[in-house]
């Protein structure tokens, strides 16, 4: 078995809340503890082989029900030619975003993040602004195609993935930047090229997500980390008197966005 796709702090643990049905609910639904806990984790590649972004998706955490931030990744055994196909969704960002099918020259390697865990989309409780960690938890799927084969065959991945065996380690920022294989999946890979960050979700106060880090680089708050707290809410007024954005409450949202942005 492979090790779980999720990366946590040692001494956590991660367990199954909701198992995989097929045709009902294809996937594995996974927490750590409690929503705050599980929010943020990175979700991981977990193969020994490259593997390529077919779909990323970013969204915000409290949004229309149908949505939701997501990302699948596929890659190809070489040893046996199996094609694996690694989904996430309920996600709260993403590395990188791509349209479903494009010729991404992204490449994620063995314990690269992909994205990070969330409550967006279908999730109960709801998170509200007064509760932003509701319904925390990842939706885990797995397809897996033979050689020769089509379509990918979405089987349980619990029976792929040890629950009890994920990976370890901080959010360390150095194995969540993506290379870019120019040449294909099996040619040579070259350094990555890191694209300017963009803001794509609101950040508010109490808010603990990695856009908080870059949010308070760009504003000079010291130390960074992924709590949006009251210095950052001063930070983000002072930023907004500062630009003539009203009302200037602390509330990093379309406006705010937009001119971090530019």
């Amino acid at each position: 078995m492979y090790k779980f796709p999720i990366r946590i702090p040692p001494g956590k643990f991660l367990s199954i809340s909701q198992g995989f049905k097929p045709d009902i609910h294809e996937g594995n639904d996974v927490v750590c503890g409690d929503g705050p806990s599980t929010f943020g984790l990175p979700f991981v590649w977990p193969f020994p082989f490259p593997g390529k972004i077919y779909d990323s998706v970013a969204d915000s955490p409290i949004a229309a029900e149908s949505r939701h931030a997501h990302a699948q990744v596929d890659g190809i055994d070489p040893a046996t030619g199996i094609s694996y196909s690694v989904l996430c969704i309920h996600l709260s960002s993403v590395i990188y975003t791509v349209a479903p099918g494009a010729d991404s020259p992204v490449r994620f390697l063995m314990g690269e993040a992909i994205g990070y865990l969330g409550n967006s989309g279908m999730v109960s409780p709801k998170p509200t602004l007064q509760n932003p960690f509701g319904g925390s938890h990842a939706h885990l799927g797995l397809g897996i195609k033979n050689p020769g084969e089509m379509n990918y065959k979405m089987v349980d991945p619990s029976l792929y993935f040890d629950i009890t065996s994920p990976f370890y380690g901080p959010d360390d920022p150095s194995l969540d930047k993506p290379v870019y294989d120019w040449a294909g999946m099996t040619g040579p890979v070259v350094p990555s090229i890191p694209a300017p960050f963009k803001f794509t979700r609101n950040l508010y106060f109490g808010l603990i997500n990695p856009d908080v880090i870059e949010l308070q680089k760009r504003l000079g708050v010291s130390p960074t980390y992924a709590g949006f707290g009251p210095k950052t809410l001063a930070a983000v007024i002072q930023y907004q008197k500062a630009n003539g954005i009203s009302p200037a409450v602390g509330f990093v949202g379309p406006i705010t966005r937009n001119s971090l942005n530019k």
